[in-house]
Parts: structure tokens; C-alpha cells; sequence
């Protein structure tokens, strides 16, 4: 057991207590509302990107990023051209494969450079986390309505397992995430401390492998 195990019993363990402390509903509501953010962000954060830089503040930490590091490795820029098909052949995963077209990455050109492909991740990244955010707040604000339904006869009886269900089958859709991002970014860079971290993790093998991310990207 390495510390990613140790990360993933973590987050299972607290996404539970704090679900029993939830209501069935609550808890189901939640489950289902951070399913269906997901599912609608992987599918469309590429196209939102092009909003990233309408925030304020991005295009400044963006600027940052490139005058302190992507200048000083601006070389690169010559000698790596990256495009779908060289990364089919470095033999990335299916659900990498799948963000990279999805990506807005590749959407007004068929090659990138390596400084183009720092930042384009970068905001894509950011695209992610903000859309699902999005996502998750209305669909929190419109299953608030159902709150009522704690109070209907007969609900009580199934309270608390129902709320250790679905705060557990949350809990499967964050650690599942979580087993992904390690993966791909382990298989990315195909060494290192990461890479170490998930081949010698059975539980990130055993969430990345059980299909629900596969599924979700629908690869």
C-alpha cells in the first residue's frame, strides 16, 4: 500500500461520514449531480475553453507562466511538434487519446509546438474544472427543490442506507477521477515518481480498470 492507496481509502472514507450525516435524498441527488457534471464537462470542455480567456486574471497567469518557464525552453518549440497521430503512436491510453481530441488543442490546427501544447493544456485543464463547477452549482440549485421529499411517511426507514450508498457510489465517481488523472498523467510522462506511484497501487489500478471512466467518455 503506497500513498495513492492510502489517498483514494481517504477520500472514500470521508465522502461517507459526511454523506451519512446527509439525508437519502441529499445524498442521492449529489451522487447523480457530480455524475452528470462529469459526464457533460469531458464532453464539452474543449468547446468552453474559448471562454477561459474572457475571466480575469487568466491571460495574466498565463503571460507568467510563459515568461518564467515556456521561454527559457522556447528551443523546444524547433525541435518537438506534437499532432493526434504522434500521440497514437507513443501508445497513450484510450480515454488520453480521447481528451486530447476533445481538447480545443487541435481545433484550428493539426500540429501544435511544445509551448502551444504547455498552454493549451493548461487551459483545457482549467476549462475542466471550471465547467464542472458550473455544472455541478445548477444542477445543486435545481435538486434543491426535491428536499421536500425527506419528509414524506415512510422515507425514514431507508435514510441511513440509503445515504451510505450513494455517498459510497460518490465516492467510487471521485476516486475513479482520481485513479485517471494519476494514470494519465503517469503514462504521459511514462517514469518518474508518479508513474512509480500508480503501477505500485493496486487500488488506482483496480478504480481505473473498472470501466466507469471508459464508459463516461464513451471510448
Amino acid at each position: 500500500m503506497n500513498n495513492v492507496d492510502l489517498i483514494i481509502i481517504f477520500v472514500i472514507v470521508i465522502t461517507v461520514l459526511l454523506g451519512y450525516r446527509k439525508s437519502f435524498v441529499r445524498n442521492f441527488t449529489d451522487w447523480v449531480g457530480v455524475s452528470v457534471s462529469l459526464w457533460f464537462t469531458l464532453h464539452n470542455f474543449g468547446s468552453f475553453t474559448k471562454f477561459i480567456d474572457k475571466i480575469p486574471g487568466i491571460n495574466s497567469i498565463v503571460n507568467l507562466i510563459d515568461v518564467n518557464l515556456l521561454s527559457k525552453l522556447s528551443s523546444l518549440d524547433k525541435e518537438m511538434d506534437f499532432s493526434i497521430s504522434s500521440f497514437e503512436n507513443m501508445n497513450f491510453s484510450k480515454t488520453l487519446l480521447y481528451f486530447f481530441k476533445k481538447s480545443s488543442l487541435f481545433s484550428t490546427s493539426e500540429s501544435v509546438t511544445f509551448s502551444q501544447l504547455s498552454i493549451g493544456l493548461f487551459k483545457n485543464m482549467l476549462s475542466v474544472i471550471i465547467l464542472f463547477i458550473i455544472c455541478s452549482f445548477i444542477l445543486k440549485a435545481i435538486f434543491g427543490s426535491f428536499e421536500y421529499l425527506n419528509k414524506m411517511a415512510g422515507f425514514n426507514t431507508y435514510q441511513r442506507t440509503g445515504s451510505i450508498l450513494f455517498s459510497f457510489l460518490k465516492s467510487i465517481v471521485y476516486v475513479t477521477l482520481i485513479a485517471f488523472l494519476v494514470f494519465n498523467i503517469a503514462s504521459f510522462f511514462n517514469s518518474g515518481l508518479l508513474y512509480d506511484a500508480y503501477h505500485s497501487s493496486s487500488l488506482a489500478k483496480l478504480f481505473y480498470n473498472n470501466g466507469l471512466i471508459e464508459w463516461v467518455f464513451g471510448v
